[in-house]
């Protein structure tokens, strides 16, 4: 749950208005997120996200894609954040990011998943199947970490691909099925991307919707109404 919030609010600093990045400082702020010291680390997180680095970032990819396997989750969550963020300029790195779509850690496996799909908006390529099917296959993991996970890159890109693409057929029935799910942010993600693909979702997802208008999150009732 920590990370899932620690993720968002990367998100809302990076659609803020923020400060450009000055010379050196993305040297810094590298350094810093595979520092020992985990309170560095965690500096160099929050600098990541109150600081715009888009354009320096671009030349960096090499060095961000290195960080996605870092032993440290957090670090690995903002870098996702980061390159997710920066959308097709990302794409340079994508075989690096197809590989890890059968990373051993099924967060990594639902980011990878994610990143992919952002990075290709727009044209279709023969792993964005798989990066789906990474989602769906996310969406029913015995861990919770990974389900949500798995919904909030639906989440994310169900709001990109709206109701009229297919691209989120595969997982259609396991975002119904995670409206009942018993992990709050599974179903607050999960109601949120049923809502973007709209009619797509169709019939099925009636029951657990209105099921949703009682639960205990006021917010999740709200976006199922």
């Amino acid at each position: 749950m920590r990370l899932v919030v620690f993720a968002v609010l990367i998100v809302a600093c990076a659609l803020a208005a923020v400060p450009c990045a000055q010379a050196g400082e993305l040297d810094e702020i590298l350094q810093q997120l595979d520092d020992p010291d985990p309170n560095m680390r965690l500096a160099a997180m929050q600098r990541l996200g109150m600081t715009n680095i888009s354009g320096e970032a671009v030349e960096r990819l090499e060095e961000f894609a290195d960080l996605l396997e870092h032993s440290d989750p957090r670090v690995r969550s903002v870098v996702f954040t980061t390159l997710f963020n920066l959308g097709e300029r990302a794409a340079p790195i994508a075989p690096r990011i197809r590989r890890l779509l059968e990373h051993e850690d099924g967060v990594v496996r639902t980011r990878a998943a994610g990143l992919w799909c952002r990075m290709h908006r727009g044209t279709e390529t023969e792993g964005d199947a798989v990066a789906v099917g990474v989602l769906a296959k996310g969406l029913e993991d015995r861990d919770a970490a990974v389900r949500s996970a798995a919904a909030r890159q639906l989440d994310l890109l169900s709001s990109m691909w709206g109701p009229r693409s297919s691209a989120a057929d595969p997982a259609i029935p396991g975002l119904v099925a995670a409206l009942s799910d018993p992990n709050q942010s599974v179903r607050w993600s999960a109601v949120r991307a049923v809502r973007s693909l709209g009619s797509r979702v169709g019939a099925p997802a009636v029951p657990p919707l209105i099921a949703l208008l009682d639960d205990e999150r006021r917010d999740i009732c709200t976006t199922a109404a």
